[in-house]
């Protein structure tokens, strides 16, 4: 009887061990997300991240300006693609006279 209360008791210490450290890793995560968020934080007041934020504006900005200048250049290429046919067209009517 004596070893089945021995073995109860073993189970029962067992248990709360492995509590105690899951409540522990639980606490040991919960510090380092709040650390990570407060240098997350910290981060965003830097005059670095500002900078980087403020650089990808500006490189958004510069691409939208580049293919909307690309958009003009095709247009003008197309135009005087017709434009260099057309002459051509006039000048083989002309020879045909």
């Amino acid at each position: 009887m004596r070893g089945k209360y021995f073995i109860a008791v073993v189970l029962a210490t067992a248990v709360m061990v492995g509590g105690c450290q899951t409540e522990r890793q639980r606490e040991a995560e919960r510090v380092h997300r709040e650390a990570e968020r407060q240098r997350l934080e910290g981060d965003r007041d830097s005059a670095a991240f500002k900078a980087g934020q403020r650089a990808r504006q500006v490189a958004r900005e510069a691409g939208k300006a580049a293919a909307a200048a690309g958009r003009k250049i095709e247009d003008g290429a197309r135009k005087a693609r017709e434009g260099w046919k057309e002459q051509e067209r006039l000048e083989r009517e002309q020879k045909g006279r």
